[in-house]
């Protein structure tokens, strides 16, 4: 329960350091919530990685993943909101959504399959656990 806590703690004030300094700065340059908005997702990405790193000694899937995926999706909404993609998200998903989801279905085959090799090679005989 204490190490629950100590965890949150650690990750909403990282979370709330992060997500003032990239708002300050964004405004600082002159631009606006709309187009900054996926530094909040970088910040609790971010925020994530400490947290997990802080509380557990180590980086661990359970935090290391969805810290992952938050800055990859603020990667990502990032070229739309900035206009480095001419073309609106709805647009983009309408027009390419056959090949991202073959791409996410890829990606997905690939981690399972990465897992289960990891989980295999530690499972040897002879080897301890």
């Amino acid at each position: 329960m204490k190490t629950r806590v100590f965890m949150t703690f650690r990750f909403f004030v990282t979370l709330l350091i992060l997500a003032s300094a990239s708002l300050a700065a964004s405004l600082a340059f002159g631009l606006t919530l709309t187009q900054t908005w996926p530094f909040i997702l970088a910040s609790a990405g971010a925020a994530g990685l400490h947290a997990g790193r802080r509380t557990r000694q180590r980086f661990s899937a359970s935090f290391t993943v969805p810290s992952l995926v938050f800055l990859f999706l603020a990667a990502f909404f990032s070229l739309f909101s900035f206009r480095l993609i001419p073309m609106r998200l709805k647009d983009f998903v309408v027009a390419y959504w056959l090949p991202l989801l073959a791409a996410c279905l890829a990606l997905t085959g690939a981690a399972a399959l990465a897992l289960r090799r990891l989980r295999d090679v530690g499972t040897k005989p002879g080897r301890r656990p």
